[in-house]
């Protein structure tokens, strides 16, 4: 976070002389929407809007849901939801259902609620605002759904059964394989423990009075908001809501609404699952992040914070459903976003899943999908890529802008329960337009590569893997160490490629030097160690870049060691070899390539070179650093390519042939004496030969 809010300070410093939005910072609230606050804490919103025409929808939100539950009311907040419709001070019985029928509302559809871990909102939708009293009307159902709910134990009775009958059916093959695995992925949280729809032992035993205090208890005005969008008079209703709502009390020591908090895991969390009717097997690789703060949303950081966010997940996701079209890709589809971990509203992740082609290829399938989310941190997106990513977005703002009167009651209604229940930004439509408009062609590409570095690290704190599958009998699947082994091939593959070299190509004694930056964690730090522990081979910490020549010290004492031992030193080729074999002898047993391809350049420049007798000379391969093949954007150790040598050079004074691969560029070429011999220290400290 702290790279990225450093970008987005720099982005809008710049921003903030050119336009009066970005000068003010704090975005103003949409001006057509009414919103106040009354006297018990109630809030309310009013949007007047005729798309469609003579239509109007009203809702309750609740800031609470089943995360409110003690472990004894598993399953009350769902429960007390299904009650809002059997009967209310001023609908008795199934009075509301008849009434929202007579003025066309149907009941599943236009009437209807849904409880969440964390919110609880009931829906009135479509209502034709041609006769004033069906105004009136709904808002008095939002009245007794607010506090006069008469919770009877006849229809609580009757309703025990519909419950069950709902989770029996309603339950898919996703959401079971979630709930039963939902302590696990949430260690220490009550997220892991408060599914909505409850147990049935509950549902089946509770008293009455306990559904009433739990109805008591959260309902109350201070944790309520009346959202009323659609064609509709704004005072009228204002005033109507003042006064059905202005009366209620909130309880005595109301009891608060806690965030339910969710730990940072510092071992890899891993799930894998089967079900019989699950469709189609998944596998999710999941960081988790923390939130955005409130305290920054009502502003253009929240904006282009999003935005980015928008950019990494989208060219992740043609990144992926481009290898997906590679006869030899081990999953079929795939995609990335980012967003609330699961369903926790104090927790987000970076999400990336992939379908296997069969649940033998989810390893293969993991791996992939670690190697596309590595390779976009080390070398970032193109900028081509971003390029056509800015065009899209741009392009969806315009046609949004351009149909701004054409938005309906539902999709302005979702962004006034985003500004209620997680403080969401809500302004205007015009000014989040001229706003990204000025903002988007602004940020680099480069800013985008920094956010997607900072939201992946490449070790086990806060990841998360789910894989799902298919239940047949024959079939196999992967076991979770079996995924963790994956992650580990996938980071660890390019240096224990290196260190095979060395050690036996070579014949030298090997020494891995961790170049240590001051965003690089301890436990980055301790991942590459012990994998080099594990691999037989030396080990010490380069902390140059912060610390100058005395970081250097315990790498260099190192190297001194090592190389004051007896060796087994060799080429990797034979000196009287010709320049072409001694190129393929690299690529093979250095880079395991399949061969090598000559351009006709490079055979021209061969001939001459070994028609000057530069022949005998070893070879100098100039290849991209990040990976074996000479395409940078290949990571790692890859099998199955050849290596494409476009110019052998001679330098000279060096004493080396210089073969170029892929798109490499040299520095100019060595002098014989180089000028380092020419530095030197005397014993006072001073330094000659610098210039």
């Amino acid at each position: 976070m702290r790279i990225k809010q450093l970008i987005l300070s720099v982005i809008l410093l710049v921003i903030g002389g050119l336009t009066a939005v970005g000068q003010q910072m704090s975005l103003p609230m949409d001006p057509d929407v009414r919103t106040g606050k009354l006297a018990n804490g109630l809030t309310y919103y009013i949007r007047h809007n005729n798309w469609p025409e003579n239509r109007a929808n009203f809702y309750i939100a609740q800031r609470v849901g089943s995360i409110q539950e003690e472990e004894s009311q598993r399953g009350l907040a769902h429960f007390l939801e299904h009650m809002a419709f059997n009967g209310s001070d001023h609908f008795k019985g199934n009075a509301l259902l008849r009434y929202c029928e007579s003025i066309g509302v149907q009941f599943g559809g236009d009437l209807n609620a849904f409880t969440s871990i964390d919110r609880t909102v009931y829906n009135i939708d479509n209502v034709p605002t041609t006769n004033p009293n069906n105004i009136d009307s709904c808002l008095l159902i939002l009245r007794d759904w607010s506090c006069g709910l008469l919770l009877e134990q006849d229809e609580i009775d009757k309703e025990r059964g519909v419950i069950h009958e709902e989770w029996r059916m309603r339950t898919d093959a996703g959401s079971r394989m979630f709930e039963r695995n939902l302590p696990t992925l949430y260690p220490g949280s009550k997220y892991g423990l408060r599914y909505p729809i409850g147990l049935m032992s509950v549902v089946d035993n509770f008293k009455r009075k306990e559904l009433v205090d739990y109805y008591h208890k959260w309902y109350h005005p201070s944790n309520q908001g009346i959202i009323v969008v659609g064609n509709v008079d704004v005072d009228k209703v204002e005033a109507e809501i003042k006064k059905l709502f202005g009366d209620i009390k909130n309880p005595a020591n109301a009891a608060p609404v806690v965030d339910e908090q969710v730990p940072d895991n510092a071992e890899p969390i891993v799930v894998v699952d089967k079900d019989k009717e699950f469709q189609q097997s998944i596998v999710e690789l999941m960081i988790k992040q923390d939130v955005f703060p409130d305290s920054l949303k009502n502003s253009p950081y929240y904006y282009v914070n999003e935005y980015m966010n928008n950019a990494v997940c989208k060219m992740l996701s043609d990144r992926i459903n481009e290898r997906a079209l590679k006869a030899d890709c081990p999953f079929v589809g795939g995609d990335a976003s980012y967003g609330n971990y699961i369903f926790a509203k104090t927790k987000d992740a970076l999400t990336m899943a992939a379908l296997p082609k069969d649940p033998t290829q989810t390893s293969a399938s993991l791996k992939a999908l670690i190697e596309e989310l590595r390779r976009a941190s080390l070398f970032g997106f193109t900028a081509t890529e971003y390029k056509r990513f800015q065009q899209d977005y741009l392009s969806s703002l315009d046609k949004a802008y351009s149909n701004k009167d054409k938005r309906t009651n539902t999709q302005l209604y979702n962004q006034i329960l985003g500004n209620y229940l997680d403080h969401d930004p809500l302004p205007s439509i015009d000014v989040t337009y001229q706003l990204m408009k000025q903002m988007v062609p602004m940020i680099p590409v480069e800013a985008i590569n920094e956010a997607v570095k900072e939201s992946f690290h490449d070790n086990d704190s806060n990841l998360v893997i789910i894989n799902f599958n298919t239940e047949k009998e024959g079939a196999t699947y992967p076991t979770k160490q079996q995924l963790l082994d994956a992650v580990k091939a996938a980071r660890g593959e390019q240096l224990t490629a290196y260190v095979d070299n060395v050690k036996n190509v070579y014949g030298l004694p090997c020494v891995v030097a961790i170049n240590a930056f001051p965003t690089d964690t301890k436990a980055e730090l301790d991942l590459v160690e012990a994998k080099c522990r594990e691999l037989g081979v030396n080990v010490a910490l380069s902390e140059v870049w912060g610390k100058g020549g005395e970081g250097g010290v315990e790498l260099a004492k190192e190297v001194i060691r090592l190389c004051e031992q007896p060796n087994d030193f060799t080429f990797s080729y034979e000196l009287n070899c010709s320049i072409k074999e001694k190129i393929e002898a690299i690529a093979k047993k250095i880079y395991h390539a399949d061969g090598v391809n000559f351009t006709a350049n490079a055979e021209k420049q061969i001939k001459t070179l070994t028609e000057l007798g530069y022949d005998h000379m070893p070879i100098c391969m100039a290849k991209t650093q990040y990976s074996f093949t000479d395409d940078q954007t290949k990571l790692g150790a890859p099998r199955d390519f050849t290596i494409t040598v476009r110019n052998v050079k001679v330098s000279a004074g060096a004493g080396f042939l210089v073969a170029l691969t892929g798109e490499i560029m040299t520095m100019p070429g060595l002098p014989k004496v180089p000028a380092a011999e020419r530095i030197d220290v005397d014993e006072t400290g001073k330094i000659s030969g610098l210039f």
